[in-house]
């Protein structure tokens, strides 16, 4: 098997994206998101409780870059294979 940049950089993605979605999935078990944050400017997480449609509106941001990062790495591992099969 031929070690390629191309490879490496797909693979670092989709552990990326393994990591987003644990979180995502860990956050809409315990019924809380840290995107909350970073999007309304609070100072703690947002909880589904409080403001539930804030809560899913984050989780669903949360769900929509883990999907374009798997996406993204997907790509990047088929631009590798095609940029090695063109050798």
């Amino acid at each position: 098997m031929r070690f390629s940049f191309f490879k490496l950089l797909g693979l670092l993605f989709l552990l990326l994206t393994l990591f987003i979605a644990w979180r995502t999935r860990r956050d809409i078990a315990s019924g809380e998101t840290q995107w909350g944050r970073a999007l309304f400017h609070r100072s703690a997480p947002l909880r589904r409780s409080e403001s539930p449609l804030r809560y899913w509106l984050a989780t669903l941001l949360n769900v929509v870059v883990v999907l374009l990062f798997a996406l993204a790495a997907v790509f990047i591992l088929r631009v590798g294979v095609l940029r090695l099969a063109g050798r």
